[in-house]
């Protein structure tokens, strides 16, 4: 597992953890992936789904308003209903391909390292 703070936005800090945590819980501690396997491409789709509905219920995106783009009160609002940060709900829609990567990035909480 690699948890680390490359990206420091609350989003990617929740998806890569979860998504690690989702190669544990589904395919166990041993496992080894090879980036150019079938079967890890799977896997890593697995892990990913696995992150995205830890953070969001499986039907939380089919419920998000379809309102394009859609506005930050809608984010914050829906955020709130459903207990996720709005930088994560922003992540996870940039991942479903709902919002553009450059889309409402204002929302995601940057993460610093305290000084020694």
């Amino acid at each position: 597992m690699q948890i680390s703070l490359r990206y420091t936005t609350d989003d990617q800090f929740w998806l890569t953890f979860f998504h690690e945590a989702g190669h544990i819980q589904l395919h166990g501690k041993r496992d080894v992936f090879l980036e150019s396997e079938v079967q890890s491409r799977a896997k890593e789709a697995a892990a990913d789904s696995f992150a995205s509905q830890q953070l969001l219920p499986k039907d939380g995106l089919a419920r998000f308003p379809r309102q394009v783009p859609p506005t930050r009160e809608e984010i914050k609002r829906f955020a709130a209903d459903n207990r996720v940060a709005p930088g994560v709900l922003v992540g996870l829609l940039q991942q479903a391909c709902l919002l553009k990567d450059s889309e409402h990035n204002d929302l995601k909480r940057l993460f610093k390292l305290a000084p020694p």
